[in-house]
């Protein structure tokens, strides 16, 4: 079968085989038409693969490695090209990027190319990087999470104290489990000062009958939700989920760490509406 080549491969193998310059995109974002453009160019993730796999192309091509080697790149470059243009979802996609972007230093290159190769574990890197560095700067200017929680406790004691949880238990330690460990997250006192301060909150209750221990909240348009825990030696564990009238306990590992995610994203809702680092 004859392979169908458009303009546009044309114009990014010359593109790759002429310039010297630093890498960069295969085409011009502004003027993406095509159904693979587009979703490349929605994607930071894909674009960084898609210059990276630029620049890995140039590094062998402007080398000294013979002309059977660099003819070689070309013709399995058109095929994987095609590949790539006919594909219309993000995961077909991203998956021909994930081994393409290494393969052409690993194949086709030698040892000194290869240093001037962008691995898709640089990639990875760099976007951790930046997203690490996003952080810091969007945490520089919040609140300590500490201050925020006090401050909703001292807001909200009155709500609390009308719940008829005991001393004892608002005193509680909360144990989460995530990954194969426990870990102290807050105390009742502390989650329920959180929980009160939900957007569009209607009511909270205490739930304590039936083997059951935790708590109830309802916020306007959803149903009931909340959680249980297990009491052992004035500790709390995390353990289920209120739905609605129905309680669900966790039974395996991964219902657990799903659990510790639900409870962890209320508390985040709350703690970055009151603009405390996360």
């Amino acid at each position: 079968m004859k392979n169908i080549i458009s303009k546009k491969t044309f114009l990014f193998l010359s593109l790759m085989a002429c310039s010297t310059a630093s890498y960069a995109a295969s085409f011009d974002c502004s003027k993406a038409n095509a159904s693979y453009e587009k979703i490349i160019c929605s994607d930071n993730v894909l674009n960084r693969m898609d210059e990276a796999l630029s620049n890995n192309y140039l590094a062998v091509m402007n080398s000294n490695r013979s002309q059977k080697v660099k003819d070689l790149l070309k013709k399995d470059q058109i095929a994987w090209l095609n590949k790539r243009n006919a594909c219309s979802e993000y995961s077909c996609i991203r998956s021909l990027y994930e081994w393409r972007v290494d393969e052409i230093c690993e194949r086709y290159g030698s040892s000194s190319e290869k240093l001037s190769c962008i691995s898709t574990q640089d990639i990875s890197r760099q976007i951790n990087k930046e997203r690490e560095t996003s952080r810091q700067e969007v945490n520089s200017n919040r609140r300590p999470k500490n201050e925020v929680i006090q401050e909703l406790e001292n807001k909200y004691s009155s709500e609390i104290s009308r719940l008829g949880f005991s001393k004892t238990q608002l005193a509680s330690p909360i144990y989460v489990y995530f990954a194969s460990n426990y870990s102290r997250y807050s105390t009742l006192q502390e989650y329920l000062s959180l929980m009160l301060d939900m957007p569009s909150i209607k009511s909270m209750s205490k739930i304590d009958n039936g083997g059951y221990f935790g708590f109830r909240i309802k916020v306007t348009g959803k149903p009931s939700t909340g959680f249980l825990f297990h009491e052992e030696d004035g500790e709390l564990y995390l353990n289920g989920l209120v739905a609605g009238d129905d309680f669900i306990e966790v039974v395996t590992t991964d219902q657990a760490n799903q659990l510790t995610s639900t409870f962890y994203y209320y508390a985040a809702l709350v703690l970055d509406k009151n603009n405390a680092k996360l």
